[in-house]
């Protein structure tokens, strides 16, 4: 396996991105944990609280109950996904 080069890591991340949500999304408004193969979600209330207890992810250090702003995606591989209150759309990955 050869290096690629930083245009080619940069064009693939941007590859990546381009296709979230081509296999479909979820609306998670309420406080029940919603389960299913996630990579990315997108907070759409004015203010989102992550429960995280209730929630699965390759995001290290992801400890502490966190408050999240409109319109900020989060990309990562979910599992499990909690809120306290507000509302995001998760995006299924693709299997």
């Amino acid at each position: 396996m050869g290096y690629r080069t930083n245009e080619e890591r940069l064009l693939s991340s941007i590859d990546r991105q381009a296709r979230v949500g081509e296999c479909g999304g979820v609306l998670i408004d309420g406080t029940t944990a919603v389960t299913g193969r996630f990579v990315a979600f997108t907070v759409i209330a004015d203010s989102t609280q992550l429960d995280v207890s209730g929630i699965d992810s390759n995001i290290d250090d992801l400890d502490t109950d966190t408050t999240i702003p409109k319109g900020v995606t989060i990309f990562g591989n979910f599992s499990s996904l909690q809120l306290t209150g507000g509302a995001i759309i998760a995006y299924k990955k693709c299997e």
